[in-house]
């Protein structure tokens, strides 16, 4: 790990906002919801996959996870995430615009984030 990358690991707090899922409401406006990230440990507060995120997510979801800089451009990073910017207005969780995702697709995320889970499980025990 890169100093550069150190200095960025430490300001990070492992709340695990950034993991959430983020998907169109009925308008088409980005919305994060309850759910995390399949890779995402609620037990640890840390990535299971993390030093190979990038690959081995793109393999089980069909695209990668979104780095902190990723996520700024595109104003999903939450607001108070130590690497936004202090003048930075992201996308925070709100149990109030989540309902606005219409629930079959809710269910079906909640369905496709426990078999990614398993297939998660599965591979990091046969090493």
């Amino acid at each position: 790990m890169s100093t550069r990358q150190g200095k960025w690991e430490r300001k990070c707090v492992h709340c695990g906002e950034c993991c959430r899922i983020v998907v169109p409401d009925k308008n088409g406006l980005p919305v994060r919801i309850a759910l995390h990230c399949p890779a995402w440990n609620p037990e640890t507060h840390r990535c299971d996959v993390y030093s190979q995120r990038r690959s081995f997510l793109s393999k089980l979801l069909g695209h990668p996870c979104m780095m902190a800089d990723e996520q700024i451009k595109a104003k999903l990073q939450p607001t108070h995430c130590a690497y936004s910017p202090h003048y930075y207005r992201g996308l925070d969780y709100d149990p109030k615009t989540a309902k606005t995702v219409p629930w079959l697709t809710r269910m079906m995320l909640q369905y496709s984030v426990w078999r990614i889970r398993r297939k998660i499980k599965r591979q990091l025990a046969h090493g």
